[in-house]
């Protein structure tokens, strides 16, 4: 097997070296424009959430779960949070 080096091919992750629909432009430019939105002092999270609960004991706190394996415990008032790496195990 030839490597992409030997061939004087080059590798890239970069999304404007490859071919891409018109929607595909267009979704990118919506989400970096959502991205630049800091209206509401928004919560930056690292990979997709897959669930919000409310807090039972403390009604200004809500715990966060992402895909990433991270729950967050987020203080609505401050935004201020707690991490803790989680794994799933069967």
């Amino acid at each position: 097997m030839v490597s992409t080096e030997e061939c004087g091919m080059s590798r890239s992750t970069d999304a404007g070296h490859f071919f891409q629909t018109s929607e595909s432009l267009a979704t990118s430019e919506r989400k970096a424009a959502k991205a630049q939105n800091k209206a509401g002092n928004p919560i930056k999270l690292p990979s997709k959430l897959l669930a919000l609960l409310l807090d039972p004991t403390d009604d200004d706190k809500i715990w966060l779960a992402e895909a990433a394996g991270e729950v967050k415990r987020v203080d609505l008032d401050v935004c201020k949070s707690h991490h803790a790496h989680v794994e799933c195990r069967n």
